[in-house]
């Protein structure tokens, strides 16, 4: 296990190094510049996420023995297109469809698959590491989003929709109002099926216990826990992400939203607002 983190971290530093250069070379492209050096970020994210599963497994003292063995061949076929386009963008070649080309092929080659398998290879250690596919799959949903908006690249856009999903995104509606929460799941469950409702904060708790959420919407007065209350306590535990939380009020608690920096939709709100909102987190 030890040789494929290595190699996977190479990779993510070459997918880093060439995407923060090339943000910089295409910058007259303000949108792609933007966008490039967001994916930079990511594989930054990616780089120090494998680094910290090899901390985990060296510390733990658990013996991960890999069931496969990863050939010459594909690393050779993973991280040599990488180099290659680093070097196009030295030599003042790079095009823009060169590195089109390099972000989708990247989403198909074996790196992700055999960076999955690692995941979930320690994942079942670790419930808190589910936070670690869930970003992954928000790295996929950004590059559908880029191609996705703009016309004229459409054609990739259709190609990383053949890409299988690894992780499906699951969302928490903490709500006592029964009707409301049976309205919110329903309409979210078009489009995100793996939807766990809660009456109050203790309830939400529970159920944070065990699960990652990417989007977590939740009343404020609740019986047994208010909202604000089910904050505090999930707000120090590491799989917790301040900015995939939106609150649900009827009253006034803007000084608090402002301390903690948290979205908020006020009562009676627009479900085409709080479904916005929702979208937003997930991309």
């Amino acid at each position: 296990m030890n040789q494929i983190i290595s190699w996977l971290m190479d990779v993510e530093t070459a997918a880093h190094v060439l995407y923060y250069e090339g943000a910089n070379y295409f910058k007259e492209d303000a949108k792609f510049s933007e966008f490039l050096l967001e994916m930079s970020e990511d594989e930054a994210f990616h780089y120090q996420t494998i680094k910290n599963i090899n901390d985990l497994i060296t510390s733990s003292g658990i013996k991960y023995i890999s069931g496969v063995k990863i050939d010459d061949n594909i690393k050779t076929r993973v991280l040599n297109p990488l180099k290659f386009k680093l070097e196009l963008l030295h030599k003042k070649t790079l095009t823009k469809h060169d590195m089109y080309g390099c972000l989708i092929s990247t989403e198909f080659s074996e790196w992700n698959d055999i960076f999955i398998y690692v995941i979930n290879s320690v994942i079942k250690q670790k419930i808190a590491l589910q936070i670690i596919p869930a970003k992954i799959q928000k790295h996929l949903v950004k590059l559908e989003h880029f191609f996705k908006s703009d016309d004229n690249l459409k054609g990739y856009y259709h190609e990383l929709l053949n890409i299988p999903k690894f992780w499906n995104y699951r969302i928490l509606v903490v709500e006592d109002d029964k009707t409301i929460s049976a309205l919110l799941r329903s309409v979210l469950g078009i489009k995100y099926p793996m939807i766990d409702v809660a009456e109050n904060g203790e309830e939400a708790y529970k159920l944070f216990e065990n699960n990652y959420y990417d989007a977590i919407i939740c009343d404020i007065d609740m019986p047994i826990m208010t909202g604000i209350e089910f904050y505090n306590k999930i707000k120090p535990m590491k799989c917790f992400d301040n900015d995939s939380f939106i609150f649900l009020t009827g009253g006034v608690h803007d000084s608090f939203f402002e301390e903690n920096k948290l979205k908020h939709v006020s009562k009676p709100f627009s479900l085409q607002n709080l479904l916005d909102e929702v979208e937003k987190i997930l991309i």
